[in-house]
């Protein structure tokens, strides 16, 4: 018998509910037509949501995060997004570094955004 791959869509609403079970309320936002990808897409970005939601847990102090999937023609992006304190320095920890290698691999894009006080928005970009 051969096992159903969940779709993107639902691992992360799994994230969201063992994130929003660990005290973080969060939100899954998927835009587009969901499709089928490829179990390496799909896997780079189960771990970015994955690391940035880890990240918010542990150093944002956020009230609030959004999961947002969003299909594009011929890419598909994910953002984690928080509410919290932002970045202070070089956001450039091991758990970015291994997203970025990870999308680098796939011939996608990694994109951090903050400002203090308003949160942190990671964009991942990838073919699929």
């Amino acid at each position: 018998m051969r096992r159903v791959r969940p779709s993107g869509s639902e691992q992360l609403e799994a994230l969201a509910l063992e994130s929003t079970a660990a005290g973080l309320p969060t939100s899954v936002d998927v835009q587009g037509a969901e499709r089928r990808l490829g179990s390496d897409v799909q896997v780079a970005l189960y771990r970015a949501a994955q690391e940035g939601l880890t990240n918010i847990h542990k150093h944002a102090n956020a009230h609030t995060a959004v999961l947002r999937l969003v299909y594009l023609p011929s890419s598909v992006s994910l953002e984690v997004r928080d509410d919290g304190r932002g970045l202070g320095g070089d956001p450039g920890g091991f758990g970015l570094v291994g997203i970025r290698e990870r999308v680098d691999r796939l011939g996608g894009s990694l994109a951090v955004e903050s400002t203090p006080g308003t949160g942190v928005a990671v964009r991942v970009e990838v073919p699929g």
